[in-house]
């Protein structure tokens, strides 16, 4: 039985229109303009604060290049010279053995536009915003640089947001009782998922919604697809994590060593993470308890409907899970495309308290976060007016904000992932035994 949150406060519509016409004009008009203007396309493209290569989808390219030498025979962990950036692999090794991956690039634009469409139809399965202000701020989070940079690239985390959708639709919208099949295709979404990419298998956690026996039984199948498929490709798989990429602190990633980092990177002293980051985390999850301690904001998620409470739970499980388990690159941030609906619900009514304020503020943090980038260029702008060493403090001041951002919505989105294993059967009956 799925432990379903009332609903006090329906939005009303099932089809999120706004988001997936938006993209996919956007994502036409760009297409016209690099067939037709490929100057400007680059131009418009570095508005949004990256560079983009000389031809777009290069990301989606990696996978066709890297099955080209793997079935040549090359060692692809150690060299890609099928490749035009020489990218050594460092990924599932799965996707050098899928049979839906082509191996001539000249398929690459189809492939590349697959990723991106699977993404723009997602998007019409996320919550429906009704507000005028809540559209605002879910256009600038869907124009931000970070989901730009994913489809200009065609990477890999399209895909896996319009797993997690389909995963996330198939557990939100079946009524209480009902379902079985669809929750079923749910569960094997998310293990498909950690068999391309790892990261989603965080969405099993969604399986505290069932019946203890049913979320044992989940649990049991999750844990032999991971056993087997690190069984079978243990050796691989230790050669892919020697090429996980290690982002600078100061770019455009995000991570909960992040801060440390950064900090260790300024002042030299080497014991700064292995001292501060365990005390960053305690004091995290320490606040996002606390939070879930109070009645009222038990009351103010039962304002989510259940698609909005299983979306927010979405984004807050694959967000979350990328910032604890280590870096990741900026554009896995659009997984906060599922967080957003649920927090403006929040935002508009929510706990009181100290963190009141924080709560409203919450929707307009994530939309900092997601155009940080921005603000970064334009400050770096200024360098020749203000002097350098002005610059650097203004670089600092906004690179600490970002911290502080991100710290606060990581404990926010916790706090939402606490409360929900909190009213989880399975959870008290572990707790009591």
């Amino acid at each position: 039985m799925i432990t379903v949150i009332p609903n006090h406060a329906s939005r009303p519509g099932a089809i999120n229109i706004i988001w997936p016409a938006l993209a996919l004009s956007i994502f036409t008009l760009f297409a016209a303009l690099y067939l037709l203007y490929p100057t400007v396309y680059a131009k418009l493209i570095d508005l949004w604060s990256f560079q983009p290569f000389r031809y777009p989808f290069l990301d989606s390219e990696f996978y066709i290049t890297t099955k080209q030498c793997f079935q040549r025979g090359i060692n692809v962990y150690a060299a890609n010279p099928c490749d035009g950036l020489n990218r050594v692999f460092s990924n599932s090794p799965i996707w050098l053995r899928l049979p839906g991956v082509p191996t001539d690039t000249a398929l690459n634009p189809a492939f590349g536009t697959i990723f991106c469409l699977a993404f723009f139809a997602s998007l019409a399965a996320l919550p429906r915003i009704t507000t005028f202000r809540g559209n605002l701020i879910g256009i600038a989070a869907l124009l931000s640089p970070f989901t730009v940079f994913a489809v200009e690239r065609a990477n890999l985390d399209l895909l896996v947001f319009a797993l997690a959708t389909l995963a996330m639709r198939l557990l939100a919208m079946r009524p209480l009782g009902r379902g079985k099949l669809a929750r079923a295709v749910g569960y094997a979404t998310i293990n498909i998922g950690f068999i391309l990419k790892f990261y989603p298998i965080t969405l099993m956690l969604l399986a505290l919604r069932e019946r203890p026996r049913v979320t044992a039984t989940l649990a049991a199948i999750s844990a032999t697809v991971i056993a087997t498929y690190t069984a079978i490709f243990h050796h691989e798989l230790h050669l892919m994590a020697a090429n996980l990429p290690h982002p600078d602190p100061f770019a455009d990633g995000f991570a909960a060593r992040e801060f440390t980092d950064g900090l260790r990177r300024w002042w030299h002293w080497g014991f700064i993470r292995a001292a501060l980051l365990p005390l960053q985390i305690l004091a995290s999850v320490a606040i996002a308890w606390r939070i879930t301690r109070t009645s009222s904001f038990a009351a103010t998620l039962a304002r989510l409907t259940p698609a909005e409470h299983t979306s927010l739970l979405t984004g807050a499980l694959l967000i979350c899970g990328c910032f604890f388990a280590g870096p990741s690159i900026g554009y896995r941030a659009i997984h906060l495309l599922f967080a957003l609906p649920g927090l403006l619900v929040i935002a508009a009514s929510p706990p009181p308290g100290r963190l009141r304020r924080l709560w409203r503020a919450t929707p307009a943090i994530t939309i900092f976060l997601m155009w940080n980038l921005v603000l970064a260029r334009l400050i770096g702008t200024l360098h020749t007016p203000i002097g350098a060493h002005a610059t650097a403090r203004l670089e600092q001041a906004l690179w600490l904000s970002r911290q502080a951002c991100w710290w606060w919505l990581i404990t926010a989105l916790l706090a939402v992932v606490l409360q929900f294993a909190g009213t989880s059967r399975t959870v008290k009956k572990v707790l009591l035994f």
